[in-house]
């Protein structure tokens, strides 16, 4: 049998199946199980059991990984234990303290991961992330609301979950991983930024112009394409919704000078900034193009409303005309 071979007889052949489907369902079973026959127990009881298992499989995980041979047993090992100690988590904490408590243990993982160069407590944290990204996600998308920004525990914690893996994208040596969590982190970050703003529609603009401009600046660090195309997608996106404000009529005796003017005006100067510090012409030419319609767009609305407006136009557009030349 098993227990019968020596170190050195050990093969990945001797570790059927079977062993590491027993150390992933034998755990498992029974505390589902123990939670069905004793109901009534305290749930922060079955909490520190299940923890307490989820040590033990911790520390066959480090036993078995000095054998190379059952390093694939060390994994599956290892794997439970975050598992386990995961639902321990569950009993132990509810909803925010919930979430913070799972957000602590991905970025433990992964900093554990980072200074070890270990693939289990990566695989962990990349998992962790991956339901936490879900949950944000439902959060950002089913309990949205247009109230105006506000703070709480609960807000304080989902930007806790967003640095969390920013700090992730920033510490990890994997290209991707890097480009995934910063991606995930920005996402986040500008689902938030729209749920909370969402009424302040002149300081949202700027806010999430702001942002974009922040992924270009990081993109050029990392020299990472990939970041490069996510910005001009978010410049893409946040042109469609300064489009949209431009071609809305405005009234109102504050011409030039009021906030909506204001912010406008920034993201457009943004923009044209942007495209500026491009490298490549022809991204260059987009960038200014699109900056040089919005301010047409810009001085139409804004002096369209004063008495014989149009004349106003028509001169404002010629002296940008000689301006440019």
């Amino acid at each position: 049998g098993l227990g019968q071979r020596t170190d050195n007889a050990l093969t990945p052949t001797a570790l059927d199946r079977h062993v590491h489907m027993f150390s992933i369902s034998t755990p498992l079973v029974a505390l589902t199980i123990s939670l069905a026959i004793w109901p009534h127990t305290n749930e922060i009881l079955w909490g520190w059991i299940t923890a307490g298992a989820a040590l033990v499989y911790a520390g066959t995980c480090y036993g078995l990984r000095r054998w190379e041979s059952l390093r694939g047993l060390a994994y599956t090992q290892g794997a439970m234990a975050v598992v386990l100690f995961t639902l321990a988590l569950c009993m132990w904490f509810e909803e925010e303290t919930l979430q913070l408590a799972i957000t602590a243990e991905a970025l433990v993982l992964h900093l554990l991961a980072q200074r070890r160069s270990d693939k289990i407590m990566a695989a962990g944290g990349h998992v962790l992330f991956f339901v936490l990204a879900c949950w944000l996600m439902l959060r950002l998308v089913f309990d949205y609301n247009s109230s105006g920004p506000a703070f709480d525990l609960q807000i304080a914690i989902d930007l806790l979950t967003i640095a969390a893996a920013l700090v992730v994208s920033w510490i990890s040596g994997n290209v991707y991983v890097k480009r995934v969590y910063f991606l995930l982190g920005y996402v986040a970050f500008a689902g938030w930024l729209v749920q909370q703003f969402d009424s302040m529609e002149n300081l949202l603009i700027i806010l999430l112009a702001a942002e974009a401009t922040l992924l270009h600046l990081v993109a050029r660090r990392w020299t990472d394409e990939a970041l490069y195309n996510a910005a001009h997608i978010s410049f893409i996106v946040i042109g469609g919704y300064l489009g949209n404000r431009l071609v809305q009529s405005r009234f109102g005796a504050d011409v030039l000078i009021n906030n909506q003017a204001l912010a406008d005006l920034g993201v457009t100067a943004v923009a044209v900034g942007i495209g500026l510090w491009m490298k490549n012409k022809g991204v260059r030419l987009i960038y200014l193009l699109a900056a040089h319609a919005a301010l047409l767009l810009w001085l139409l609305r804004e002096l369209s409303s004063l008495t014989d407006g149009q004349g106003f136009v028509t001169i404002a557009w010629g002296v940008y005309a000689i301006a440019l030349l």
